[in-house]
């Protein structure tokens, strides 16, 4: 989605002249089920972004999960209420404590060093009663062992979560070529 900043937001980048566009791919895909990442929960340029769409997309509910208690970024997953039932669904957060929040493992105090999440939800398909988990991440990219400590940190938690189900997988994968 790319969350909205007052700071640097302008022209195209302003969600205002954005939101349209991003419910319309959503809508006119007749997407299912949508993972999103950096989804703004304050109030920027006038106006929130998840509250926008949520309003944009009524056919749809969400389980939203923010990152570090200030209502600003929010990995969420959107998907069609009358089609799917969630059977159960959690999160964790991106660190060598996975069940509380903070930094990643190598923490500089950079911008890029800040809390993540990996949400995910257990869905049953209402029609053909079949279940299945999406999950969306949203991963650090700065220095050192974030990325890989955190796609194993992912791998391990989904692999001990889903067992032999199907699960889809879906974010910002930020990680360095060399990673």
């Amino acid at each position: 989605v790319r969350y909205t900043n007052d700071a640097s937001d302008t022209g195209d980048k302003l969600w205002a002249n954005r939101r349209e566009a991003v419910t319309n791919i959503v809508k006119d895909y007749e997407l299912d089920i949508v993972g999103m990442q950096e989804v703004t929960g304050k109030k920027i340029n006038g106006t929130v972004q998840l509250d926008d769409l949520k309003r944009l997309l009524p056919d749809y509910t969400s389980y939203d999960i923010e990152r570090d208690g200030n209502n600003y970024s929010y990995n969420c997953i959107f998907y069609k209420k009358n089609k799917y039932t969630v059977v159960d669904k959690g999160f964790w957060y991106i660190n060598s404590h996975p069940e509380t929040p903070g930094n990643t493992w190598d923490y500089f105090g950079d911008a890029n060093s800040i809390a993540r999440t990996v949400a995910w939800i257990r869905f049953r398909d209402n029609e053909s009663k079949t279940e299945f988990y999406f999950a969306v991440t949203h991963k650090n990219y700065s220095k050192a062992s974030n990325g890989v400590y955190g796609a194993e940190l992912n791998v391990r938690m989904l692999s001990e979560l889903v067992g032999q189900m199907p699960i889809v997988l879906v974010g910002d994968f930020n990680m360095h070529r060399s990673d």
